[in-house]
């Protein structure tokens, strides 16, 4: 016998539009970092095997300034924080003026008291 599930009563809301946590965002910034510093490493140590191993310079020279470039890359990605703000406004309407001219007008002077 297969039981339904009762279909729930109350909407269920939406999550998505709330950022991810810091820990998670720093997390994958990281990850991100270390895997083009990763690569920049292989390419240095593929520079000195292509250069001893096979002497075709210019795929020494091809790796070696792969190595040389991708820091730059590696750290403008690392910093891109992601989405970490999130774009839905929700309309706000104030339910009292503060500060009218009347509040003012009735306002006590000094010494008196409301």
């Amino acid at each position: 016998m297969v039981r339904r599930q009762k279909e729930p009563t109350k909407p269920v809301h939406s999550i998505s539009t709330v950022p991810t946590s810091i820990a998670d965002d720093q997390s994958a910034r990281m990850r991100t970092y270390l895997i083009s510093m990763g690569i920049r490493t292989l390419c240095f140590v593929a520079a000195a095997v292509a250069f001893v191993a096979t002497g075709w310079v210019w795929l020494t020279l091809v790796l070696s300034v792969a190595a040389v470039i991708l820091p730059y890359p590696a750290v403008v990605l690392a910093n891109n924080s992601g989405n970490r703000q999130s774009h839905f406004i929700v309309p706000a309407t104030p339910t009292q003026q503060i500060g009218t001219t009347e509040d003012q007008e009735r306002s006590p002077g000094a010494g008196e008291h409301w």
